[in-house]
């Protein structure tokens, strides 16, 4: 009977369908935990988290090249300090080596 194979192919369809909506918020599922096992990762990472664990960012006011060490600053520079929550400008007016 032609009505009872289409009402076959309307079940077997209705089915595909529901497994492709399961299978697709599975994938969606997994995608949204990866992306925040990453997210979390460069959280942790970011500049702006080190700060906020009492480091700080110093860098040469004129160029904003990043100070690594004492060769990078001359007497008279001014240099910003990034630290969390702002930024701190100062004159270099000595240097000394340990």
């Amino acid at each position: 009977e032609p009505l009872n194979v289409i009402r076959q192919y309307q079940q077997k369809v209705d089915d595909l369908a529901i497994n492709l909506k399961r299978s697709f918020s599975h994938a969606v599922s997994m995608n949204q935990e990866r992306i925040k096992t990453v997210s979390g990762k460069l959280e942790a990472l970011s500049p702006l988290a080190v700060l906020g664990r009492g480091y700080s960012m110093t860098t040469k006011e004129i160029d904003g090249k990043l100070v690594r060490d004492m060769t990078d600053v001359k007497i008279a520079d001014i240099i910003k300090t990034r630290v969390r929550d702002g930024e701190i400008f100062s004159k270099v007016e000595n240097k000394s080596k340990r």
